[in-house]
């Protein structure tokens, strides 16, 4: 718009001379007379005609020239608040990030104590698991022991009977044979057992005995199927632990013993074997 302007009054300030040098030209009396005048008058009336419409253009153009300024001014004020606002909108935009960050940061630490406290949980769980396995088993082979030491029981009186004669020789009297603790009982049953099939074919043995042994193997093989055939990793203990106890051995040489009807029948194999 500023150019169209100054080209305007270019225009205007161009045809203003020639226009006015026409008009005195019509108007004097005696043309001929200015083309007659010297160099000085000449030069002067050159400068009227030609001064006012130049020092208008030259005013016109500095008014322009400092209107242009003005709006270039104040588009680079503008350019300068936008960079200014998108600076500290970047500044803003920055600190968010830092904080998303921090924040992100902080969620990750807590979802690593998260899986930390997690893990212990599950230690903690699988330890109290392995207790409670530990506790059942031992609450069960306690029940399994005392269901066991009642069945040596009844064998070893079965074995030796309830009363004995003792006191003086030449007063004797009967009194009640003692019963032996759990462990002595058990030693005593297993010391009375035979320790090879052999002797086990040629043991007499009482249907009652017979059935209190079949009671004892029942039971203590009833515990056994529980037990795994191999102690796993943290395992306590497994089948060959008990086994291995003076239960199991009185269970093994139990396992020896014939039934009734295979001892009648023991001594005709003997004899063919012999």
């Amino acid at each position: 718009m500023a150019r169209i302007v100054l080209l305007g009054l270019t225009l205007v300030f161009t045809a203003f001379p020639a226009v006015a040098a026409l008009g005195l030209w019509v108007l004097l009396p005696d043309p001929q007379k200015v083309l007659g005048a010297g160099p000085g008058e000449l030069g002067a009336l050159l400068a009227g005609l030609f001064a006012p419409p130049a020092l208008a253009f030259l005013a016109a153009a500095h008014l322009l020239q400092r209107r242009e300024l003005g709006l270039l001014r104040e588009a680079v004020t503008r350019s300068a608040e936008a960079l200014a606002l998108q600076q500290q909108q970047l500044a803003v935009a920055i600190r968010e990030y830092r904080t998303q960050t921090d924040v992100l940061r902080a969620q990750g630490e807590l979802a690593k104590e998260g899986v930390r406290v997690g893990r212990q949980q599950i230690e903690a769980i699988g330890q109290h698991a392995r207790e409670t396995r530990a506790l059942r088993l031992t609450a069960e082979w306690d029940l399994t022991v005392r269901e066991l030491t009642m069945l040596l029981t009844a064998m070893f009186r079965l074995a030796f009977g309830w009363r004995r004669v003792g006191g003086d020789p030449d007063e004797p009297t009967l009194e009640e044979v003692p019963l032996p603790g759990p462990e002595e009982l058990a030693l005593r049953i297993l010391r009375m057992l035979p320790a090879s099939p052999r002797e086990g074919w040629t043991l007499e043995m009482d249907p009652r005995f017979a059935r209190h042994a079949r009671r004892y193997m029942e039971v203590y093989e009833r515990f056994l199927a529980r037990l795994p055939n191999r102690a796993a990793a943290g395992g306590i203990v497994d089948r060959a632990f008990f086994e291995a106890s003076i239960y199991g051995q009185i269970h093994a040489r139990l396992s020896l013993l014939p039934r009734p009807a295979e001892a009648e029948a023991e001594p005709e194999i003997g004899a063919a074997a012999d």
